[in-house]
C-alpha cells in the first residue's frame, strides 16, 4: 500500500541516509541550515542525471548567491556515490539508499516504456550519452528521479516528480521554484 503522496506545504519525513564517505545523516542536518533543494538521481550511471549533476554544480554559485543549498539523493553505495562525486566535480553532499526507501517514501516514479519511446527522449539520450558517456544501470534502471525543495522548517515548497528519465527542472526552474514556493507540479 502506497504511503500519502507528499505535496506542497507538507513536512518533509525523517529520513536516515549515507554519504560518500560512508557516514549516517538526515535530511533535517541541511534544510535546518538554508533552505535545500534536494535532487533525487535515477541512478549514479544515468546520463540524464550526469547532465543535470553537471548543470547544477555550473550554478553553484547562482544557488549560493539564492541561500539555496543542494543536495543530490542517488542509488549506489560509497565507492559510486563518491566516484559520482569525484568525476563530475560535484561541489555538493552526494548521499544515497541502500536500501532504496527514501525513492518509496517520496513516491518517486518508475518509467514508462510508453512514455520513454518519444522522438524527444531519444534525441536527449544521444544529447547526453554523448557529453557525458553511456548510461551503465548501477542500481534500478526504471527508478526516475525528482527535485524537492524545503525550507529551514523542512515543509516542501516546491515537488517536481519526473515522468520520463530525461526530464527535470532546468537551473532558471529550479531558481524561480525557490524563490516563488507556489509552484507545484506535478502533484
Amino acid at each position: 500500500m502506497l504511503e500519502k503522496v507528499l505535496l506542497k506545504g507538507e513536512s518533509l519525513p525523517e529520513y536516515e541516509l549515507l554519504d560518500d564517505t560512508g557516514a549516517k545523516v538526515t535530511l533535517r542536518q541541511y534544510w535546518e541550515k538554508q533552505k535545500t533543494i534536494f535532487v533525487f538521481l535515477r541512478h549514479f550511471g544515468c546520463q540524464h542525471c550526469r547532465a543535470q549533476a553537471v548543470q547544477y554544480s555550473r550554478a553553484r554559485l547562482l544557488f549560493e548567491e539564492a541561500g539555496l543549498g543542494v543536495v543530490f539523493i542517488g542509488l549506489g553505495d560509497v565507492k559510486q556515490a563518491k566516484e559520482f562525486r569525484e568525476e563530475f566535480f560535484i561541489p555538493y553532499p552526494v548521499l544515497f539508499d541502500p536500501t532504496k526507501q527514501i525513492y518509496k517514501q517520496f513516491q518517486l516514479l518508475k518509467v514508462s516504456p510508453i512514455k520513454e519511446m518519444q522522438p524527444s527522449s531519444f534525441i536527449n539520450a544521444i544529447r547526453d550519452t554523448a557529453k557525458y558517456g553511456a548510461a551503465i544501470p548501477k542500481q534500478s534502471a526504471r527508478q526516475l528521479g525528482g527535485v524537492f525543495i524545503a525550507d529551514t522548517n523542512g515543509r516542501l515548497v516546491y515537488v517536481f516528480r519526473s515522468e520520463r528519465a530525461s526530464i527535470f527542472p532546468d537551473v532558471e526552474d529550479t531558481l524561480e521554484y525557490a524563490r516563488e514556493p507556489s509552484a507545484v507540479y506535478p502533484q
